[in-house]
């Protein structure tokens, strides 16, 4: 704030010095109020889990996904989450409910292997994201797809998650047979926290005018 002081009225002297006119920088002090945002702090990380506990709340499942202890099914430590089909009618789904409020610029991060036979055209895992639990905005589509290594993924969250109550993640599965199998690990939210704002209140506009006067005299 002091930074902002300082240059504002270096600007100010160098304006009465020269007898331009400074009417518009007037027309704000009669407000007397200038919002200022205090700088954003470190990056934050917001909730992770790498399923170690197995799925625990605040996570939610339906239909087959699980945990599994094993080298393969895991990126990091000796569990990953599990979803082998075939799944249920409708879709399997793993899901949590994370809170962002206080915090903007979000980035979600998870790590995916698909294994096995690896997934044809009639598989289908998404990873999306919703703020009321209806409506759903894929972040990652997961689809005909070959077994592989370890993929991740880190993806920008939109405006619309920023400093929300409620914001639901998912995992939802619709695999066809026994061959068809996923891991995910290492799930990550992070954000930086929202800056406080702040107000500077400026000289009034009677103190200006008189100063005005006195340089241009």
């Amino acid at each position: 704030a002091s930074e902002i002081l300082y240059h504002f009225f270096r600007e100010m002297k160098v304006m009465i010095a020269s007898g331009r006119t400074v009417v518009g920088v007037m027309v704000v002090l009669v407000f007397g109020i200038l919002p200022v945002r205090v700088q954003a702090g470190p990056v934050t990380i917001l909730f992770s889990d790498s399923f170690e506990a197995g799925i625990v709340p605040p996570w939610t499942f339906t239909g087959v996904w699980r945990t599994v202890t094993s080298s393969d099914a895991a990126y990091s430590g000796a569990r990953g989450a599990d979803i082998t089909g075939a799944t249920n009618v409708g879709g399997d789904t793993l899901s949590i409910i994370l809170s962002t409020i206080g915090y903007e610029d979000l980035v979600v991060s998870i790590y995916s292997r698909v294994r096995t036979g690896g997934l044809e055209g009639d598989d289908q895992v998404l990873f999306d994201w919703s703020i009321n639990g209806t409506d759903w905005q894929n972040l990652v589509r997961f689809e005909d797809l070959p077994a592989g290594d370890w993929v991740l993924h880190t993806l920008d969250l939109p405006a619309a998650v920023e400093n929300n109550p409620a914001v639901t993640f998912r995992l939802w599965a619709n695999l066809s047979s026994s061959s068809d199998r996923m891991n995910f690990d290492d799930l990550a939210l992070i954000g930086q926290p929202i800056p406080e704002p702040a107000s500077l209140s400026l000289l009034g506009l009677g103190s200006l005018s008189t100063l005005i006067r006195r340089r241009v005299a």
